[in-house]
């Protein structure tokens, strides 16, 4: 387990960068190898649904909105969950 949190970690400094040098589809591939290792992760999804906005996909970016609010809800952070669901209205 070990080697996958290391992974991770690199993953997600790697998608950070993407991310905030612009680089949307880049960002999304190294958010899709983390979700590949843990699909319970909220913050995750609710960047790529970022990553999906600055893309103007509104069909991905809704859907990823929602797993960040289902995830979210799963782990019990309901002030997370009102904040993203005031973003589906």
């Amino acid at each position: 387990m070990i080697k996958g949190v290391v992974f991770r970690g690199i993953d997600y400094k790697c998608a950070m960068i993407y991310f905030n040098n612009g680089e949307w589809q880049k960002s999304l591939k190294a958010f899709e190898s983390i979700v590949a290792i843990d699909k319970n992760d909220a913050s995750i999804y609710e960047m790529m649904s970022k990553c999906y906005s600055r893309l103007n996909n509104t069909d991905k970016y809704f859907e990823y909105l929602r797993l960040a609010i289902n995830s979210y809800e799963s782990g019990g952070e309901y002030e997370k969950v009102n904040q993203l669901r005031a973003k589906l209205k």
